[in-house]
């Protein structure tokens, strides 16, 4: 945001609250794009390919907000072997069901999380949009 705008931590909930109205894909990253920009679309974070990956529905009535974040409940993950080609999931990716559109993304706090090379994952992800009052 530049010095000629203004977005209070109000109206970036209300907007937020808006947008997840609608049903949300969550969908996991195994690479993160060596550039980004607000309009990139969704497919140039790559997904998982087999293993058992499925992308997860978020309802928009699951969303619960507080000052800065937007969270839903926890969804679960399950890998019966390591996808072709992944060695790690990097982060989550939050795409309008309806419009395949890029809502958010973000790299995982701990590192990426790496596949064993045999056998089953297991991975839990809390859908998590964060913002802060000022940021731009």
């Amino acid at each position: 945001m530049s010095d000629r705008t203004v977005l209070s931590s109000r109206g970036m909930r209300l907007l937020w609250a808006r947008a997840l109205s609608r049903d949300i894909e969550l969908r996991l990253a195994v690479a993160w794009p060596p550039t980004t920009n607000p309009q990139m679309p969704a497919d140039r974070f790559p997904e998982p390919d087999g293993g058992g990956y499925a992308r997860e529905m978020v309802p928009g009535t699951s969303w619960n907000f507080a000052d800065d974040l937007a969270e839903a409940m926890p969804r679960t993950f399950r890998f019966s072997s390591p996808p072709a080609g992944a060695p790690s999931i990097v982060g989550q990716v939050l795409v309008d069901k309806e419009t395949g559109t890029l809502l958010y993304a973000e790299r995982f706090a701990e590192g990426p999380v790496p596949f064993p090379p045999t056998g089953e994952l297991i991975l839990t992800v809390t859908p998590t949009i964060r913002w802060r009052e000022g940021a731009g």
